[in-house]
């Protein structure tokens, strides 16, 4: 069974963006996955993202020194094999929650100096991307996810959904709430080069 940690960054409840990410994730779960969902707005922080202490570096594990709700969940990454990102766009980006969380991951990388190359635990992975927004734009926003998916290197998918309306949503349209079960199977069944 292959298990599926969603990374939700949209800091409204209800939203569009949380409507396509619960079609998904009905998508993964149809194929047999085990999904876990998390909110990052959410998160009790005690910090606004990475601080560069190096900690993590020091640190013998892969975890983020910084104890906090997000800590555990960071480290936990690379227990799954599809990691989702799930935001609004925001000015040609994820929301800041979202890269709040994004920016910690730093913790499951470390540069080994004999070799010269970053040790990771991320490599047997699938990304994915699910992104809403009213406007168009997204190409910043999916350019850094598919960079971060090659530095790992990682297979990925979108899922991205321009124009919706601010006021109605998503909610009543079958044809996106098709493409985003279907969007969750493909996750699912996608295997690693």
């Amino acid at each position: 069974m292959k298990r599926v940690l969603m990374v939700c960054g949209s800091p409204r409840q209800p939203s569009s963006t949380n409507a396509v990410a619960e079609w998904v994730r009905e998508g993964a779960v149809a194929a047999g996955a085990k999904v876990q969902a998390i909110n990052t707005a959410r998160l009790q922080y005690k910090s606004n993202g990475c601080t560069a202490c190096m900690g993590c570096q020091r640190a013998k594990e892969f975890v983020c020194v910084i104890a906090d709700d997000a800590a555990p969940l960071l480290a936990s990454i690379p227990e799954y094999d599809v990691l989702v990102f799930v935001t609004p766009l925001y000015f040609f980006g994820p929301s800041a929650q979202l890269k709040i969380f994004w920016d910690r991951m730093y913790s499951l990388f470390k540069y080994d100096a004999a070799t010269g190359t970053i040790i990771h635990r991320l490599r047997h992975m699938t990304f994915g991307l699910v992104a809403t927004g009213g406007g168009a734009g997204f190409a910043p926003l999916e350019d850094t996810v598919k960079a971060f998916a090659d530095f790992c290197g990682c297979r990925w998918e979108k899922l991205v959904v321009p124009y919706v309306e601010y006021q109605k949503g998503v909610q009543g349209n079958r044809e996106l709430q098709q493409k985003a079960v279907s969007f969750g199977r493909q996750l699912v069944a996608a295997q690693q080069p």
